[in-house]
């Protein structure tokens, strides 16, 4: 999915990135993916899917809050 939207970043952008690039940038985003999961899952002391699926929500609702779609 993030390689899908690499492609089209690439193409909006008019530009090509070569297969390190992707490659960097995709382990980049995975990396930070997985730390962020591990100190949440270590601070609440709950299981990774569970601390995976609360930083995705806790986005979710931080984003509608920044749109205004919430009173």
């Amino acid at each position: 999915m993030i390689v899908s939207y690499f492609e089209w970043v690439q193409g909006l952008q008019s530009t090509f990135w070569n297969e390190t690039e992707v490659t960097d940038r995709l382990f980049r985003i995975l990396e930070q993916a997985f730390n962020t999961v591990i100190k949440r899952a270590r601070e609440a002391k709950l299981p990774h899917r569970m601390a995976a699926m609360a930083i995705g929500v806790e986005r979710v609702l931080a984003a509608k809050k920044a749109r205004g779609l919430f009173p």
